[in-house]
């Protein structure tokens, strides 16, 4: 049996695509004097510390001032020329082994802890990563796009102020929601007051166990306007769905709007027809501002404006 037999889906079949999750580590960059976004594959993160492969990248580049194939990179890396026009959501295409990658300039290979690592710039961003990985990459998807969704790799959970509504994650708590009534005296601090339900609790908790609960989001589609204020949004066919799709292409369960880390993601749910962004398939997203994603064909805009 099909799946179309099984879910009644229409199904239209696509060429493969491996979505990379990459690490953004560009706030640890910044205080080693880059001043570009930068990410790195998590294998190499696993393999070394990424704050040691950002050094030594900034000291090779320094090193290397003088070679001309390494201007731009250099210029985007130190901010010392103007990045290209590239979208925000960057695309690998890699045509063969391991060959420079098109409109991105020759890697930079490095090594670290007995590791070789490669750099190169995607658009206005560097990816770094590790030489035998972009090889096994290249290897499994010639002449395939390779789509790439950045994480936040912060360790350092953003600071919370007075009024902040968040939601308590671990703990006796787990779950409440609360408005901070005392935040953390400094950026150092990890001791947070809280009310719940106007109430003030006579205990503090870590700055770990609290997520920021994010703004209202809205979603436009076909004209309608949907408010998006759980923390699970399911959006597909199925009549249970929060936002139910008629559409064929659309699966049952496509895809969801989950809260994290203080803001909104959207994820593919293993759809038939995939989620797409900026024309790329991708498996997930923070949810910015005007972002735009198709779902079997339907066109899904997402603000944070309460009236747009």
């Amino acid at each position: 049996m099909t799946k179309r037999d099984r879910t009644g889906e229409s199904y239209v079949a696509a060429p493969p695509v491996t979505i990379v999750k990459l690490m953004d580590v560009s706030a640890d960059a910044m205080r080693l004097g880059f001043r570009c976004r930068i990410a790195v594959f998590p294998t190499l993160a696993k393999r070394v510390a990424h704050t040691r492969v950002l050094a030594a990248l900034r000291d090779i580049l320094i090193a290397s001032t003088a070679d001309p194939a390494l201007v731009r990179m250099f210029g985007i890396a130190f901010g010392v020329a103007p990045a290209a026009q590239q979208p925000d959501m960057p695309v690998l295409h890699v045509p063969s082994k391991i060959k420079p990658l098109p409109s991105a300039g020759a890697p930079v290979a490095f090594r670290v802890a007995d590791l070789t690592v490669l750099a190169m710039l995607q658009g206005s961003m560097l990816v770094v990563t590790l030489g035998d990985e972009l090889a096994d990459v290249a290897l499994a998807n010639l002449e395939t796009p390779i789509g790439i969704g950045v994480l936040d790799a912060s360790s350092e959970p953003e600071p919370l102020a007075l009024g902040d509504q968040v939601r308590v994650t671990a703990g006796v708590f787990a779950d409440f929601v609360g408005v901070v009534v005392e935040p953390p005296p400094d950026a150092s601090g990890s001791r947070v007051m809280l009310a719940v339900n106007g109430h003030p609790l006579s205990i503090a908790f870590e700055r770990a166990q609290l997520d920021r609960i994010p703004p209202t989001l809205y979603v436009h589609y076909q004209h309608q306007r949907y408010a998006i204020k759980t923390r699970r949004f399911l959006i597909g066919r199925a009549a249970a769905a929060d936002l139910y799709v008629q559409n064929g292409f659309v699966s049952r369960e496509h895809a969801m709007v989950m809260e994290q880390r203080g803001g909104r993601y959207i994820t593919d749910l293993g759809s038939a027809n995939g989620l797409h962004y900026k024309d790329l398939p991708l498996d997930s997203k923070r949810i910015e501002e005007g972002d735009e994603f198709k779902m079997g064909g339907e066109l899904f805009r997402f603000t944070y404006r309460a009236e747009d």
